[in-house]
């Protein structure tokens, strides 16, 4: 579920808070952006993916109150999950967002409470609002990273949080000692923090630009690619725990009380 890039972001982004205009798409760019926010170059571009960023923001501000906003998220996912246990016969991993952030702490309340409603599926975020992820209850099947470059950084460094830097080059992420992520693998599993390629379009004549076009020529045009994997052998050892088929008759009941 993606909310709208940079309205949902602004108190706590920086070097990539990037707005695309609900009407007409039209990007602005924050007082310290570095680079783009890829997702919101999506929302830009698409006018059918900017829109279901903002009916989803729409529907979570009218429901308001926390139990509210866990019966809105429940409802939504249960079709996809049992879509997606139709096609590949096991749970998926959810990426809480794939635009946007927690916007206020409610519903950063509400998703660790869907999580822990349908333990043991996995869920996983990035996030800027380190404030609600220290002073609140993360369940065990919720794997967060901290996004690098907002204005609350410094307490990745005070509470060694994991997290995650986008860099210009692989270069760089050697150089800062990050292993890079390739798949989401380092975010949905993995314990330390790690680096990730600039992907998105990117400002005409910027550092980002031609950082951009440096990694196209090395071949490297985005996510998603099946060359780029970082999952280590044994990892898909424990895929059967955590894609196991729902059957927690607890779980089950929620997830049809969501759907009517």
């Amino acid at each position: 579920m993606s909310i709208p890039c940079g309205f949902s972001c602004t108190s706590v982004a920086s070097k990539c808070l990037t707005f695309a205009d609900r009407k007409t798409g039209k990007v602005k760019r924050g007082p310290d952006a570095e680079f783009n926010c890829y997702y919101a170059m999506m929302e830009a571009a698409y006018p059918n993916v900017r829109q279901n960023s903002w009916n989803n923001w729409d529907l979570l501000k009218k429901a308001r109150s926390q139990k509210r906003m866990v019966n809105l998220i429940e409802k939504s996912l249960f079709p996809l999950v049992e879509d997606y246990w139709s096609s590949h016969h096991q749970n998926p991993i959810i990426r809480i967002h794939v635009g946007g952030e927690f916007y206020c702490e409610t519903y950063f309340k509400a998703w660790m409470k869907v999580a822990e409603h349908l333990a043991p599926m996995k869920f996983y975020a990035y996030t800027k609002q380190l404030n609600f992820w220290l002073f609140n209850t993360v369940p065990d099947n919720v794997n967060l990273t901290a996004s690098e470059g907002g204005k609350l950084d410094y307490l990745i460094y005070e509470h060694n949080l994991k997290y995650n830097r986008v860099v210009f080059s692989e270069e760089e992420a050697d150089l800062k000692g990050l292993p890079l992520d390739k798949d989401d693998w380092y975010a949905h599993t993995g314990t330390e923090s790690f680096a990730s390629l600039l992907h998105g379009t990117q400002p005409k004549g910027s550092k980002a630009a031609a950082a951009k076009k440096a990694l196209s020529k090395k071949g490297f045009t985005g996510y998603g690619k099946n060359q780029y994997r970082s999952a280590p052998p044994e990892f898909f050892d424990q895929l059967d725990t955590w894609h196991r088929r729902i059957e927690d008759p607890k779980v089950l009941r929620i997830l049809e009380q969501a759907a009517t």
